[in-house]
């Protein structure tokens, strides 16, 4: 089958239906990982759940021991009443902080290396589609970015459920609904995380841009909403320009219901789908430029 730059032969066989897409991202997941500033980001970013691992039981025991007993009764609350979620909440705003700088190191030439090495005639030489060709990539960043946030982010915050639990099943199932909330959350935020960077990557074969486009991303929209917020004394506001400060808002109005925003609670949730649909829309735009291709 003859192959050219950009003008590939149409594969008139069978495509395969499964599997295509798990092995782009297994294989895409071991050529990110092989890199030592992957491995030393991705360790380094453990540093945090093994804290609040720690923190959990600190947590526990102060909880059942009679001082915390006593500081609740004081600050009116009864031991049932579950607790404050402002914790889980910044645990969850500084892993996104550590997925971004996982993602400039090692995810931003997830599409520009195919384009500047012109792989895409090896991926397309075999029976494969561009949807699974996709899927694949978007893979390689999810599995990147679970093992190194999501996991272990879910499994401190199971280990705290279960703490809970035995000190009463109100105050556990309290606290299962505020893990689920901030998990999920943070797990949308790495999706949308991942699709952005996929789209910069497909803009460009040179993945030193793509880093720079990144972090401008990820940095000049919050230092903006800082400089908007105070000017308009509405933070709410501010938070609205970046992704960070979406998930925030987010987060605090689903675990923090009883405070009051300046915005509507649809807001975050619809911006950070915007952001997630501008990088597919990028990544399709690339693709579908492909000639040939089934």
């Amino acid at each position: 089958m003859a192959i050219h730059d950009q003008n590939y032969t149409r594969y008139e066989g069978v495509l395969r239906e499964r599997g295509a897409a798990a092995i782009i991202a297994w294989r895409g997941f071991r050529v990110f990982f092989s890199f030592w500033r992957t491995k030393l980001i991705m360790l380094g970013m453990l540093g945090l759940p093994l804290l609040l691992t720690a923190l959990v039981f600190v947590e526990s025991a102060a909880r059942s021991s009679e001082i915390g007993k006593t500081l609740a009764e004081a600050a009116g609350q009864g031991m049932d009443a579950a607790p404050d979620a402002a914790p889980m909440m910044v645990a969850c705003w500084m892993t996104v902080f550590g997925l971004g700088i996982l993602f400039a190191a090692s995810g931003c030439g997830v599409l520009a290396d195919d384009i500047r090495y012109k792989t895409f005639q090896l991926y397309f030489s075999k029976p494969i589609s561009r949807t699974q060709y996709v899927s694949g990539k978007f893979m390689t960043l999810l599995i990147l970015g679970s093992i190194s946030g999501f996991l272990p982010m879910a499994l401190v915050g199971f280990l705290r459920v279960a703490l809970f639990f035995r000190v009463s099943s109100e105050l556990g199932f309290a606290v299962l609904w505020q893990t689920l909330l901030a998990t999920g959350i943070l797990f949308v935020t790495m999706v949308v995380m991942s699709m952005v960077v996929m789209g910069l990557s497909a803009l460009t074969s040179q993945t030193r841009y793509v880093v720079l486009a990144w972090l401008g991303v990820l940095l000049v929209p919050m230092l903006v909403g800082t400089i908007v917020g105070i000017a308009l004394d509405s933070q709410d506001v501010g938070n609205l320009l970046s992704i960070t400060g979406n998930m925030w808002m987010g987060m605090s109005a689903l675990l923090e219901p009883s405070k009051t925003s300046q915005v509507p609670m649809f807001a975050p949730f619809l911006l950070l789908a915007a952001y997630g649909g501008a990088g597919a829309g990028a990544v399709a735009w690339r693709v579908n430029r492909l000639e040939g291709v089934a």
